[in-house]
């Protein structure tokens, strides 16, 4: 019976590896620009740029969250000065009147041209006045040509050095647009949209399994003591 146990505990720890990621570099941008032109009733593309204008200054930190740990912040209306950083996201839209989906890309952008760029995919929603959006990240890649780190305009960096071999994965955690007309229903430009997103692995399969079988063991002593009891 200890081995049949063991045996599932064990069978249960590497099931759950397929679900575990481990998140490696997380973006955070606020107040970009986010911008609808609609190309039918139903379609249309959606873009969020960083800007520096009299309404929105965009800023951000994208961070290195596995040793050696680092920020690379972006100040408040970054994109203004003489360097390359900007943050850019573009996608093709597909409504209904109250729910929908996207496609599409982004790239962000450190002082000196390096880059980090991928796929996304997920669900629109309206929730009040704003546009929220979820969904996954894929064909992730971090391109650090120019000096092997990822530098922030006002400071921070880091380096991608120990990072595992890319594309990598993940997730747009959140992605909102205050707005105040309806779901897509008409076109919009100006809108301050924040993002929040995670750059993620898979878990290495060891240390879960590992730690699946440490609880099967910790709980094999439970039935002996109910059974004591019983006798």
């Amino acid at each position: 019976m200890r081995a049949i146990i063991l045996g599932s505990a064990a069978a249960l720890a590497l099931a759950g590896v397929a679900k575990a990621d481990v998140t490696l570099v997380t973006l955070t941008y606020g107040d970009l620009s986010g911008n609808y032109t609609a190309s039918s009733p139903t379609t249309g593309t959606f873009n969020a740029h960083a800007v520096d204008t009299s309404d929105l200054h965009s800023s951000g930190d994208v961070s290195r969250i596995v040793n050696p740990i680092g920020t690379a912040d972006f100040q408040p209306g970054f994109v203004s000065g003489s360097d390359s950083s900007d943050f850019v996201l573009s996608m093709a839209v597909t409504h209904g009147a109250s729910a929908g989906g996207g496609t599409g890309l982004f790239t962000a952008t450190d002082i000196d041209g390096d880059t980090i760029t991928g796929r996304l995919a997920g669900d629109w929603g309206l929730i009040g006045g704003f546009l929220s959006f979820v969904g996954t990240l894929s064909d992730v890649s971090i391109n650090l040509p120019h000096n092997g780190q990822f530098d922030g305009s006002f400071t921070g960096s880091w380096s991608a050095a120990g990072l595992p071999p890319g594309p990598y994965n993940g997730a747009i955690v959140q992605l909102t647009a205050n707005i105040n007309n309806d779901f897509f229903a008409s076109d919009f430009a100006g809108a301050a949209t924040g993002l929040s997103a995670q750059i993620t692995i898979p878990a290495p399969p060891v240390a879960y399994a590992a730690a699946g079988l440490l609880g099967a063991l910790g709980g094999l002593g439970c039935p002996r003591r109910r059974g004591a009891a019983r006798s």
